[in-house]
């Protein structure tokens, strides 16, 4: 939830507006191209026009004059010019006529202004000051035309520089002070002249674009892209007969403008394409007659549209699947998305979406997260819960199965340690069972690190001892060296202990230090689970299971901790220092070759030990 909340918090600012209007342009490109509004006429000064014009663009004003005579003929509602006129052109013409002793007639500037003064309010002249190269030296001329006839519109039009177009200015110029005179756009007071509105009332301007703004003052409107505007070739103006192309005009909104694909004079659409600002122009004076604005809610609007989406999704995420995660949070934003769009096909009203679908994705990241998370976590906890009853390798077949367990055992070769505790007997005649208890832990303690360090399977504990399994799992290079290895580790840890307990010894309780014995030995087995009644175990079972339990009893009688088997002293490299006490009569079996690992605490009864162990 604090998610979303941080997500609709960031939509209310403009660090996602370029997202969102990449998502608006997609919009109007998913709604498809609309009809021409039949009200507003281009007429084209197009690259094959301009081909025509012989004269360079600076003497083009007599051109313009001749085009507005024609056009005034026909009967035009207004007309809007949206042309480069050079300030200095009847000047440099001039002099250089005088220079040359020719009788001039008027110039093509002189013409231009002739022809504006006629037409008075039904004219309407635009013109950038400045574009992204710098100034244009025509502004002046077009407003001197303009002050001579206060009737004549005169718009400094407001370049768009490098952004995609996708607003217009209902004001030119938007002091936000309400005593001052609105100054109308371009498209704002041609509209306005065609309605017959006055141009300086905010209310009737705003009327125009039924209050469809993008702020909380009618400053400015989306314009609704129709893809196609109705145009008009300027040399069909000037050389056919009006009666073929009049009524195209008559009683219209007429643009005059360059839409040579070079010039440029060209913007960035929705549509994905560019067009000359002509084009631009004639889209938000049909948008603004046909009342087609579009609104784009941003601000308050686009802040609840993200926070509700987010909790929506933010409700899914609570789910305790996955899948539930996944498939709500993209529900919410398909379903938001879809509808947005329908609502945009229906009122032009685009509601945010980049705010929204962030938040849906964030809270459904999250929430897959935080569930993956919570699994992993209960996935640990039930390694760990299965860690304390069986090995961790035991643990980790059990968990990697994706079927039932196969009762079918492997025979794979093992080293087998036993582990015992020596004279367990007399300890628990010489403490009660709380206390023996406590010795077995702690000696458990003790030696089940050694083994398990060197990828030892700790098969299951027996009372006061354990077997340990080497080599199942086929982590080990050298199982026989890893087993005698953690089993000296084993004999040397509980050593360290120093734990002297009570032990009953020929009818008396006498202190003595606790000890372990060791039996090692190598061979096949039969390996893999046990049991019935919805009940199984892991075990090993076979002959090398039984020698090396009989090897570790043979501690006993040797007065040892550790006992190897020839099987598996063979395989030692490098081997221990021991005794060869060669073959050992073994219960069940035939005698088999043993030795007896030395260690440095064994001291001077090293020798002694030996020889009663011989005879």
């Amino acid at each position: 939830m604090g998610l979303a909340v941080t997500v609709a918090l960031l939509a209310a600012t403009p660090l996602l507006e370029e997202p969102e209007d990449v998502l608006y342009d997609a919009r109007i490109a998913l709604r498809g191209e609309r009809p021409a509004y039949p009200e507003v006429v281009v007429v084209a000064i197009s690259s094959d026009t301009t081909v025509d014009w012989w004269e360079p663009q600076a003497f083009w004003g007599t051109r313009y004059a001749r085009l507005l005579g024609r056009l005034s003929a026909a009967g035009p509602s207004v007309i809007g010019l949206d042309v480069i006129v050079q300030s200095r052109t009847d000047e440099f013409l001039t002099q250089v006529l005088e220079e040359q002793g020719v009788d001039h007639g008027p110039t093509p500037n002189a013409d231009l202004t002739s022809a504006a003064m006629a037409l008075g309010p039904r004219l309407v002249l635009a013109e950038a000051r400045f574009t992204a190269e710098g100034p244009i030296a025509s502004f002046d001329k077009l407003r001197s035309i303009g002050l001579q006839n206060d009737a004549i519109g005169f718009v400094d039009v407001v370049p768009s520089r490098d952004r995609t177009v996708r607003d217009a200015y209902l004001y030119a110029r938007d002091t936000g002070v309400e005593s001052e005179p609105v100054e109308p756009s371009f498209a704002a007071l041609l509209a306005a002249r065609h309605r017959g509105l006055d141009p300086r009332s905010a209310d009737g301007l705003a009327n125009l674009a039924r209050y469809r703004t993008r702020d909380d003052q009618v400053a400015r409107f989306a314009i609704d892209f129709c893809g196609r505007v109705n145009a008009l070739d300027a040399r069909r103006v000037l050389d056919d007969p009006p009666a073929q192309w009049a009524d195209q005009v008559r009683g219209k909104v007429v643009l005059i403008g360059s839409t040579e694909v070079a010039a440029k004079d060209a913007h960035r659409v929705p549509l994905g394409r560019n067009l000359p600002g002509v084009w631009v122009h004639a889209e938000a004076v049909s948008t603004l007659l046909g009342g087609t604005a579009l609104a784009r809610v941003v601000g308050a609007g686009g802040f609840l549209a993200t926070l509700l989406v987010g909790l929506g999704a933010a409700g899914f995420a609570a789910g305790r699947r996955q899948g539930t995660v996944l498939a709500g949070g993209v529900a919410t934003a398909t379903v938001y998305a879809f509808g947005s769009q329908a609502v945009f096909m229906a009122t032009g009203t685009a509601l945010p979406l980049a705010g929204p679908l962030l938040a849906a994705t964030a809270a459904t990241s999250t929430g897959l997260w935080v569930r993956a998370a919570h699994e992993a976590w209960a996935r640990r906890r039930r390694e760990d819960q299965l860690g304390t009853f069986m090995s961790p390798q035991v643990r980790d077949r059990l968990l990697s199965l994706e079927g039932p367990i196969s009762m079918e055992p492997t025979e794979p070769e093992l080293t087998i340690v036993f582990v015992d505790m020596r004279d367990s007997t007399a300890i628990a005649h010489g403490a009660n069972a709380r206390e023996v208890m406590d010795i077995v832990n702690r000696v458990f303690e003790a030696t089940v690190p050694a083994f398990l360090e060197r990828n030892a399977v700790i098969n299951r504990f027996l009372g006061d001892g354990f077997l340990a399994l080497f080599g199942l799992d086929g982590a080990s290079k050298n199982p026989a060296q890893d087993a005698v290895d953690a089993a000296i580790g084993a004999v040397l840890s509980v050593r360290a202990l120093d734990l002297v307990v009570p032990m009953e010894k020929e009818g008396r309780v006498v202190l003595e230090s606790v000890r372990i014995g060791c039996g090692v030995h190598t061979g096949r087995v039969a390996a893999g689970f046990v049991g019935h009644g919805g009940r199984l175990d892991f075990t090993v079972i076979g002959d090398a299971v039984n020698t090396a339990a009989r090897i570790e009893g043979k501690n006993q009688d040797y007065r040892s901790e550790l006992l190897v088997s020839d099987a598996t002293y063979g395989r030692l490299d490098p081997a221990p220092p021991a005794a060869h006490l060669g073959p050992v009569a073994i219960r069940g079996r035939s005698p088999i070759v043993l030795h007896r690992v030395r260690f440095a605490h064994d001291g001077i009864v090293e020798a002694e030990s030996v020889r009663e162990e011989a005879s």
